[in-house]
């Protein structure tokens, strides 16, 4: 169904040109900290964690679907899995996976691995983390280390146990029963934990976290095609350099309306407005602009604006 929409406000507040956050659905679950989790297709899945007012860690599971903008609680991690804060999550496939984490009962930080499969609803325990307990000086257990999925492997690094660390591994779940963890090379960066790890069109980008006591900076990307990583530039300005060139006062001006499907106000631009269409981020309803609303001065505005853009592209005489 196409829904007539009429613009509300218009603004070129430069805090839009950051991009604008919708109000979804809030959690189902207990209020928590130090949550895992990880996405498979359109679902976001949300794990463990630790309950400040009762002091508990959790295992419970819950789904966020984004088209019905609704939480669904899934089955809780197995009794051999301990209750856990501050574990990490991946996916693979349509297979999840938590990792890691703190065990307050045995006070202890954990490298097991547990694999959650969505089409039966039900967890599998993988292969943990070599640890130092067999005798070599590689010590798996930590807790706020960080993760990602890439193709058909897992990675997971970084992290805490009395120390911090900054080594990598990499799964494979596809190796006999329980999958297998190698240990990867090359990372230069600095120790840490608590980081922040994102993929961008295959490419994975860590960045973020705590390093005795002081915030870590440096900003690194890895290629699983080449198994390389390459540092970047850092998170905070050490030069007089400008870093905001894309945002200047020749933007788009930005609008504000309300959806009403949803009643979620989303912020449109001119180029958005131009195209006379778009599906609403919040719901997906179709919306057509009615510009009826409008006051003068945001028509005049508008009108401006595109002499001021026709004259600058009319060559000198």
């Amino acid at each position: 169904m196409v829904v007539l929409l009429s613009l509300a406000a218009c603004t070129d507040d430069t805090e839009y040109t950051a991009g604008v956050w919708y109000r979804r659905s809030d959690f189902d679950g207990v209020a928590r900290t130090d949550a895992a989790g990880f996405t498979i297709g359109n679902i976001g899945y949300l794990c463990t964690g630790y309950r400040g007012s009762t002091k508990d860690r959790l295992k419970d599971c819950w789904a966020y679907d984004i088209e019905a903008n609704s939480w669904t609680q899934c089955t809780s991690m197995p009794d051999a899995a301990p209750a856990r804060n501050a574990a990490t999550g991946f996916a693979v496939g349509t297979k999840g996976y938590i990792a890691t984490g703190y065990d307050a009962t045995k006070k202890d930080y954990l490298n097991d691995c547990w694999q959650y499969d969505p089409a039966t609803n039900s967890w599998k325990e993988m292969a943990s983390i070599p640890d130092g307990t067999d005798g070599t000086n590689i010590y798996g257990k930590r807790y706020y280390a960080l993760s990602f999925g890439i193709g058909q492997y897992g990675y997971l690094g970084t992290g805490y146990n009395d120390n911090y660390q900054k080594d990598f591994w990499k799964f494979d779940p596809s190796v006999g029963d329980k999958g297998e963890w190698t240990a990867m090379s090359g990372f230069g960066g600095q120790k840490r934990m608590g980081g922040m790890a994102f993929v961008i069109d295959d490419i994975a980008y860590i960045c973020g976290g705590e390093n005795n006591g002081s915030d870590v900076t440096d900003f690194w990307c890895f290629n699983p095609a080449t198994g390389t990583w390459k540092e970047l530039r850092e998170l905070y300005d050490k030069s007089d350099d400008d870093y905001d060139d894309d945002y200047d006062d020749d933007d788009d001006d930005m609008y504000e309306a309300v959806c009403p499907n949803c009643q979620n106000t989303i912020v449109l631009s001119d180029s958005v407005l131009d195209e006379g269409t778009m599906h609403c981020p919040c719901c997906n309803e179709l919306l057509e602009f009615d510009y009826s609303d409008l006051t003068m001065d945001d028509l005049e505005h508008k009108e401006e604006d595109a002499e001021d853009a026709e004259s600058e592209t009319e060559p000198e005489a």
